[in-house]
């Protein structure tokens, strides 16, 4: 059998090889699985990762796929017009991106403001005047009626079945007909659109909040 003949991920798989052959210092991988099938990339992706771990030779992998990254990457870059925008561990770009670009390119991000915050936490919180980004899962969310009676500060406006997850759409009770929330939460029993409900912070990024006024 020749390397033409083999499967998509079989040829990656050669090719992989035949760079380590070489022992080289540096191996450069350039959207190397945007040819492959959704059902066996993940599968390769993790080969990939383990055979080079053991070769310990430094890679860089470039991608737009961000799931490709997090699951090869050790550090991330993020590029924008040619220019470096951030750097650094994929946790630390998810979790503390240094704009706006480059939270929506890591994943699904919410852009609040004071208000809508204060909204979600009213009284509780002494945050500065400023914008803030929060991932959908950061957030708590419950029917309003459970939560010892406190008033409902959302209403679901949308719901998108994720598998083990639903990506609900929350529209803020602050008075702004444009003020949403998108928040990700277990599939099973996730209030359906309509439902008034209650949000929260869940407690690290509460804690996030609370050393962005240092």
């Amino acid at each position: 059998t020749y390397p033409h003949e083999l499967s998509g991920g079989q040829q990656q798989r050669v090719a992989l090889a035949r760079a380590l052959a070489m022992q080289p210092d540096l191996i450069l991988l350039d959207e190397p699985f945007s040819n492959l099938d959704v059902r066996i990339k993940a599968r390769v992706i993790e080969q990939m990762r383990g055979i080079l771990q053991e070769a310990g030779t430094t890679t860089i992998l470039v991608t737009h796929d961000i799931n490709e990254a997090f699951h090869l990457a050790g550090r991330i870059g993020v590029m924008r017009s040619g220019a470096l925008v951030q750097e650094g561990p994929p946790a630390q770009l998810y979790h503390h991106p240094a704009n706006e670009y480059v939270a929506d390119f890591l994943g699904t991000a919410n852009s609040l403001g004071t208000k809508e915050l204060h909204t979600i936490l009213p009284g509780t919180l002494d945050i500065p005047d400023d914008t803030f980004i929060l991932r959908p899962e950061e957030f708590e969310i419950e029917p309003a009626e459970t939560r010892n009676h406190e008033p409902a500060n959302g209403e679901v406006a949308a719901s998108t079945f994720l598998g083990p997850f639903r990506e609900l759409v929350v529209k803020l009770a602050d008075g702004s007909d444009h003020s949403t929330v998108r928040v990700r939460t277990a599939s099973k029993n996730a209030p359906p659109p309509g439902k008034p409900v209650r949000l929260s912070l869940k407690p690290e990024a509460l804690e996030r909040l609370r050393s962005s006024r240092a």
